[in-house]
């Protein structure tokens, strides 16, 4: 692939992300409105931001890259730790 058409690819994938991100975030933010319950509203809120175009591709660069060694059967347990992690993260500082 030219330098062009990657260009290009990335650019159109960043929109697609992007619009997901959009039409997602619109709902999840009213229903945040409605339940009012501070942790609850945390976790809403990261659930938006977790499908941020730059995190998607850094959840997907993080989860890709401890998935490298696919045969020792670690990488299933090292991805979900590591969203659990980040999840876990996100709530306690959005609770905070």
């Amino acid at each position: 692939m030219d330098e062009r058409k990657t260009v290009d690819f990335i650019q159109e994938w960043y929109i697609l992300l992007s619009q997901f991100s959009v039409a997602l975030g619109g709902p999840l933010r009213q229903f945040a409105d409605r339940i009012n319950l501070p942790l609850a509203n945390a976790f809403v809120f990261g659930l938006i931001r977790a499908t941020a175009p730059c995190q998607l591709t850094t959840n997907l660069s993080a989860i890709g890259y401890v998935s490298r060694g696919l045969g020792d059967g670690r990488p299933r347990l090292e991805a979900v730790t590591y969203t659990l992690g980040k999840t876990i993260v996100y709530t306690h500082v959005g609770g905070v």
